[in-house]
């Protein structure tokens, strides 16, 4: 997003609307209220997995300042638990713009366990 000021007013274009709140790289933050049962993605030993929200721990102070912690589980057989901090970049909601990041990455997102 540009910067604005009251003398130089910078019109948005939807594309960077969109791009602000559904950031297309893996790597960015992505702050949002999850609910328990929600399905997210979360990276685990540098490998993005599908999970669900078990718990809201609620806000806790992290280095990137104050977030909302979930723990989230995954696995198809074996089932693991972690605490996630969406905040870090390490946790994202399954949306379509999360799903398309993850395609344009290589993994594949309808097998994926």
């Amino acid at each position: 997003m540009k910067l604005r000021s009251y003398t130089n007013t910078v019109s948005i274009t939807a594309e960077e609307l969109i791009q602000s709140v559904y950031p297309d790289k893996l790597d960015a933050s992505f702050s949002w209220k999850a609910e328990v049962g929600e399905r997210v993605w979360v990276k685990v030993d540098g490998r993005w997995r599908p999970g669900v929200v078990v718990k809201d721990v609620g806000c806790i102070a992290t280095y990137e300042g104050f977030g909302r912690c979930y723990v989230v589980e995954w696995g198809a057989r074996i089932k693991h638990q972690a605490s996630f901090y969406p905040t870090n970049g390490d946790c994202k909601p399954d949306y379509v713009a999360v799903r398309n990041a993850l395609l344009n990455e290589g993994y594949d997102v309808v097998h994926a366990s």
